[in-house]
């Protein structure tokens, strides 16, 4: 009660001051506060820190902890797992997770395993803390104007994963796709499950002899690059090992079943011999609602990083986003509009982007750096005029490519590396490659829950929002629709 208390005139005392820069003080007040409560609170974090925009304005890379730091609570694995089956054990943890603690054994034929076990206090207490945290959200909020949405969003998010993340016997399958799908696989490295040793408790698997990019981001000094750090911990080039985690994340989207879902940093293992783990597999996503859309999105998205930024590109990437990740939403205008409402937006857009452009030098950089998603939301899109409704079975997806884009963002901005635009060019050229001997269904989606009348009222909030918030865009599909 007293650190709820201490939190509440925190953010009072930055209501009350004078200081310009109240949102990076709310963040980092928040940030500390949820650090060091632990457990459910600590994971939240993590799911904050994800997107860089909560960093921004006061974060360090040594912030990047929380992803490699919790609090340590007491487990006597005597109760979890049959210690006969071990030839020794570590009785203090070598890892330490928001939900579990992680120790090193040794199997009586000589296999070296990590046991990850759930937290007693997690098991007892999940339901109550999740029920505490939703208030705090929402106190957050009467502050937080600016960034509530997306505060909102992470908790409602968070409540799902929490649930995932704690089903160890659905975590153990989920390594066993992941297992199987890289068996073979040159560069990825997916810990082997002793199924005979693990339970819903705890799972035992083969461990992982590494370092997580997150303690390589936090060690590393200003003396030397990030390279350098890795080659001298690993032997190791890291700008392959990320090429080869967003890679594997764009083609796994394009061909598979299932994508790893939680590539932050703490969860990507960094080996030798340019070799690359992913640990924690409690959140996995799900296929896109199309493969072949999201090949398209990401083809298009491929000729804008590597392209002159010409209008036909961005009419491109338009058209593409909109049939991967609002396809319901979009069917549902078109049968209204004899299939040509994509077109209209997305010819409209690129209008707009010829008049955006010229002597914009922060639209030319975020061009150039291929961020895309905010010159939409910055520039095309702000406040969604467009009333854009993400189809949200594509959401986990989106959080796990989010969440290595944010990496790479971060890296850029930390160590000067300016590396985030080659290394997406590299990832997806990986994904195209590695493709060429597998199939990309021809599964679009070319139907909609909404009836005609209800696209109907579509359009018309879709018009009347753009009539009031931008009239360049408004008359564009106006003049298009009553050809």
């Amino acid at each position: 009660m007293k650190r709820v208390s201490n939190l509440i005139g925190t953010f009072v005392n930055i209501y009350l001051s004078g200081n310009s820069n109240k949102e990076s003080l709310y963040k980092k007040a928040l940030f500390y506060y949820l650090k060091d409560k632990g457990g459910v609170y600590n994971k939240f974090l993590q799911v904050l820190c994800i997107t860089n925009k909560f960093m921004d304005g006061w974060g360090t890379t040594q912030e990047y902890k929380v992803f490699n730091q919790a609090t340590s609570e007491y487990i006597d694995l005597k109760k979890y797992i049959d210690i006969s089956s071990l030839k020794s054990y570590d009785e203090k943890p070598i890892g330490i997770g928001s939900f579990a603690q992680v120790y090193r054994g040794v199997l009586k034929n000589g296999d070296i395993v990590a046991i990850k076990v759930l937290k007693p206090s997690i098991s007892n207490d999940l339901k109550r803390d999740l029920k505490k945290l939703g208030k705090l959200v929402s106190f957050v909020g009467l502050f937080m104007k600016n960034f509530i949405i997306d505060v909102k969003k992470a908790y409602q998010e968070f409540q799902e994963t929490c649930l995932r993340e704690t089903d160890y016997i659905s975590e153990i399958a989920n390594i066993d796709y992941f297992y199987e799908l890289y068996s073979q696989h040159q560069y990825i490295k997916i810990p082997k499950v002793y199924h005979e040793l693990s339970n819903s408790n705890v799972i035992v698997q083969e461990f992982i002899e590494g370092v997580s990019l997150a303690d390589l981001m936090t060690n590393n000094n200003n003396e030397e690059t990030l390279w350098d750090t890795c080659q001298k911990l690993t032997g190791s080039n890291i700008w392959l090992q990320l090429t080869v985690v967003g890679g594997e994340l764009l083609r796994t989207a394009m061909t598979k079943d299932f994508v790893y879902g939680d590539p932050h940093p703490g969860n990507i293992i960094l080996l030798k011999d340019n070799k690359v783990s992913f640990v924690d597999f409690g959140i996995v996503a799900r296929k896109p609602i199309s493969h072949r859309a999201f090949f398209d999105w990401t083809k298009s998205y491929y000729n804008i990083l590597t392209s002159n930024k010409e209008s036909n590109n961005f009419y491109s990437i338009i058209n593409t986003t909109c049939q991967c990740f609002c396809p319901d939403f979009i069917n549902a205008l078109n049968i209204c509009t004899d299939n040509k409402i994509v077109d209209y937006i997305s010819n409209a857009l690129a209008n707009k982007f010829n008049q955006v452009r010229p002597n914009n030098r922060e639209f030319d950089e975020l061009m150039d750096n291929g961020h895309m998603l905010k010159i939409f939301t910055q520039f095309m899109n702000n406040k969604n005029i467009f009333n854009l409704s993400m189809d949200m079975r594509n959401f986990s997806l989106i959080k796990a490519m989010q969440a290595f884009i944010c990496t790479l963002s971060t890296i850029d901005s930390k160590f000067k590396s300016h590396n985030y635009t080659n290394l997406m060019i590299f990832s997806i050229e990986y994904a195209l490659s590695a493709i060429e001997n597998e199939d990309v269904p021809f599964d679009y989606i070319d139907n909609t829950k909404y009836s005609k009348s209800e696209s109907l009222e579509i359009i018309d909030s879709i018009l009347s929002s753009l009539a009031e918030g931008d009239e360049f865009l408004f008359q564009n599909i106006y003049k298009e629709m009553i050809r």
